[in-house]
């Protein structure tokens, strides 16, 4: 496997076409299908669909995308370690948050010469990118009965934890969500929600531990108008 098989697959994907993707990396388009074939394969499986539409993931490539994309990001932090050393560099890694970004915008335009690199991922991908010296901090939470595992993740990986702040589960929702402006909300409302976001978002322990519950608790440990906005 190489590092050009996943940068043409990943923009492959993100362009929607292998023409598209041939000027992104300004090469031609036999070229780009050339090595996504050759990657297929090598990994023994298809990963895109070719419809009237441009290229669909397959259920495997989608399986690996966000792995591929991550691993592209991590290069490209390898590359720029000669900035790394800046004192004007700040690396750090949180869980996928909007509110997290705003505050490192925030924290940009208060600093406008700093170099802010910004990694989102899982826990235990946040864990890795603190350790391996790619991020200085990482930002995250974990729930109550995950804790004891999370700290075995941060002893082994030799990482140190401070706890901030303790809160209670929080639920998420747009604007336009009917419950946007309520401060909290019944176990009967919770059970009527659509969730979007999967296992992995935020509690992706999977190694560790041997179960993973939705969100990262027990649903029959819920206890009504315990969620607050």
């Amino acid at each position: 496997m190489e590092i050009k098989q996943l940068e043409y697959f990943v923009t492959a994907h993100n362009c929607g076409s292998l023409s598209k993707a041939a000027a992104k990396l300004f090469t031609t388009q036999p070229n780009v299908s050339r090595v996504i074939k050759l990657f297929e394969q090598e990994l023994g499986s298809p990963l895109f669909e070719r419809t009237s539409k441009g290229l669909k993931l397959t259920a495997y490539g989608k399986s690996i995308y966000s792995y591929a994309e991550n691993i592209l990001k991590n290069v490209n932090l390898i590359t720029d370690t000669n900035s790394i050393s800046s004192n004007n560099n700040f690396s750090v890694a949180t869980y996928p948050s909007n509110i997290m970004s705003w505050l490192l915008v925030e924290l940009y335009q208060k600093n406008p010469d700093m170099i802010l690199s910004h990694q989102q991922g899982t826990v235990e991908e946040i864990t890795t990118q603190v350790s391996q010296g790619f991020s200085e901090l990482g930002i995250l939470y974990v729930s109550q009965n995950q804790l004891k595992a999370f700290r075995h993740i941060i002893s082994h990986k030799k990482l140190k934890f401070i706890e901030i702040e303790k809160r209670e589960a929080c639920i998420y929702v747009g604007h336009n969500n009917p419950l946007y402006n309520k401060t909290s909300i019944s176990f009967e409302e919770l059970l009527k929600l659509k969730f979007v976001r999967g296992l992995n978002d935020f509690f992706s322990m999977e190694h560790q531990l041997e179960q993973v519950n939705v969100g990262g608790f027990a649903t029959d440990t819920l206890q009504p108008n315990c969620l607050h906005q």
